[in-house]
């Protein structure tokens, strides 16, 4: 393959990937608005599109890695992503868009750890929550006893209210 159409393959390739991962931001943030806001609708909407932009984000990469192993094997040796930049970009710009590509991917992962936080987080007051409704053991959901402790194990099942006639 031809340098200058490697480099263009390789600019159209990592600009797609770059407008999929930034689209991928905005879902994220979309998703965390949902977590905040309670709103399941809004939740499963959110996860539809980060599913659907995480599939096109492989596909992208999958093109992105061809590009290299074609340029390896044009060249018999061994080739990485910044040796097909070296070869393919003379003037910086896709070295440029590579270092944005990786940079909009950094955040999509931090982004993607916050959102899963606040879902375990979520999950875990949930199943407490029905731990208690439904009886279960004091350790399951660890409440003050009357001197302002969390101890379950002195807790046993006792009621968490007391009823008087």
């Amino acid at each position: 393959m031809e340098s200058s159409a490697t480099a263009a393959r390789l600019k159209e390739n990592l600009s797609d990937i770059l407008s999929n991962t930034e689209a991928m931001l905005d879902v994220l943030g979309d998703e965390r608005r949902a977590l905040a806001a309670n709103d399941a609708e809004a939740l499963d909407a959110a996860g539809a599109r980060k599913l659907e932009l995480a599939e096109r984000l492989e596909q992208l990469d999958r093109t992105r890695t061809d590009l290299v192993c074609r340029h390896q094997a044009e060249h018999q040796q061994p080739q990485t992503m910044s040796s097909l930049l070296q070869a393919s970009d003379q003037s910086g710009d896709l070295s440029k868009l590579w270092a944005a590509v990786q940079e909009g991917v950094r955040n999509c992962g931090r982004l993607n750890q916050i959102n899963g936080t606040a879902v375990r987080v979520r999950r875990e007051s949930v199943s407490r929550a029905l731990g208690l409704l439904q009886g279960g053991p004091a350790a399951m959901a660890p409440l003050y006893d009357d001197a302002g402790n969390t101890d379950s194990q002195s807790l046993g099942n006792r009621p968490t209210t007391s009823c008087r006639a």
